[in-house]
């Protein structure tokens, strides 16, 4: 009697237990899902509670410095220390091999392994010689290492650029984003990498964490060290030291031109004479407003002079906007055209133009410079030097 009494209320208790698990006693008989909460970051709250911000110097350089929100439990791997054996100056003015574009490896962070594959977001520097936006350095870099780049790289402003592309790594498809910045002479270069499968439930803390990434010392200074010009107090300008001055002609004080050039070394001689390369020209006229000169008139003796002098047709305009520049101008514009060259032999070249104005001058300025799919390097060299000499236009 004792033991079926026993046998009874383990049953029922059997039965609370079981029923328990579901709705109740008198509850639905279908079980409750529960939630079970994902082990990555999934919202800016679980993102705060599941990463630590990892600070790192490397090198003890200040411009490389910065400070990155990953998960608690990635760790740093060791980099072996290397030197930078790029000169710090480029005296020959030449960059003729790709090796100057390579990245060296700053700072490594890992995680776990998850299914047997690890995440990795690496950080990288290279130093800079020449002014260049982020943006057109990211699409040079992406398209050397011919990564498959997944919709265009977005520029925040000049000195930063973000893309996402995905590539082969030993027979695994990797999916990456990037971001670029530039501090300084030095371009740093953030990258989180994972296998493409983990894509989905991985894309938050991708983002976030590469989002998070950010420079401790931001610097200012320009790429390249400046030299100041003054055009007999018309106009005061700033460039890069690495153009040379062509040409400076300031004898008639109604009309005024200075001429840059980025010449390269090609090793050949003449006689005892260095043969270079012209790979840009730049050149800026001050042009005194009076009632012989109109904007529409000196507008067509460029586009003359251009015709005749480099031999090129404007056959397509590839963009036309405003500028923003010193408040002491009333307007400006800047376009870009294909210059087609009229010697069928040689290449095609851009001529970008940038007119400023104010009560007394006509500031007319522009650019002669390769194509960027002919030279992706000194196009985007002379596109980021013309827009930065023009700024500092006064």
């Amino acid at each position: 009697m004792k033991n079926k009494f026993a046998y009874i209320i383990l049953l029922i208790v059997t039965v609370f237990i079981n029923t328990s698990a579901y709705a109740g006693l008198f509850g639905s008989d279908e079980p409750q899902e529960t939630q079970q909460q994902s082990p990555f970051p999934v919202d800016d709250k679980t993102f705060q509670e599941q990463t630590k911000e990892f600070h790192f110097k490397p090198q003890e350089n200040p411009v490389l410095e910065f400070g990155v929100f990953l998960p608690k439990d990635w760790s740093q791997k060791e980099i072996e220390a290397t030197t930078n054996e790029f000169p710090a100056v480029d005296n020959s003015n030449t960059f003729s091999t790709l090796q100057r574009d390579m990245p060296t490896d700053v700072a490594t962070f890992e995680s776990p392994f998850i299914q047997g594959q690890t995440l990795i977001l690496n950080v990288q520097s290279v130093p800079l010689y020449h002014e260049v936006s982020a943006k057109y350095w990211l699409e040079r870099y992406l398209d050397i290492h011919d990564y498959l780049l997944i919709g265009e790289v977005k520029e925040k402003n000049e000195k930063e650029a973000s893309a996402a592309y995905t590539y082969m790594d030993n027979g695994i498809s990797k999916s990456t984003k990037i971001r670029a910045l530039i501090n300084s002479n030095v371009i740093l270069l953030a990258s989180f990498s994972m296998p493409s499968n983990f894509e989905e439930p991985l894309s938050f803390l991708q983002t976030k964490s590469l989002d998070s990434f950010t420079l401790t010392n931001v610097l200012s200074e320009p790429i390249e060290k400046r030299a100041n010009i003054d055009l007999q107090g018309a106009i005061s300008i700033s460039y890069p030291k690495s153009w040379n001055i062509n040409r400076q002609d300031v004898e008639d004080p109604r009309y005024m031109v200075l001429q840059l050039q980025s010449l390269e070394a090609t090793g050949e001689m003449e006689g005892k004479k260095e043969i270079k390369k012209v790979n840009g020209i730049i050149e800026i006229a001050a042009i005194r407003r009076r009632e012989s000169t109109s904007l529409a008139k000196e507008i067509g003796n460029l586009k003359s002079r251009l015709e005749e002098s480099m031999h090129v047709t404007f056959n397509k305009m590839i963009e036309s906007k405003n500028l923003k520049t010193s408040p002491r101008f009333t307007f400006s514009r800047y376009e870009s055209y294909v210059a087609e060259m009229q010697d069928s032999e040689k290449l095609n070249k851009e001529i970008h133009i940038a007119v400023l104005g104010d009560d007394k001058w006509y500031i007319i300025s522009f650019l002669y410079t390769p194509l960027k799919d002919a030279d992706s390097y000194n196009w985007a060299r002379n596109v980021q030097s013309f827009s930065s000499i023009v700024k500092t236009i006064k």
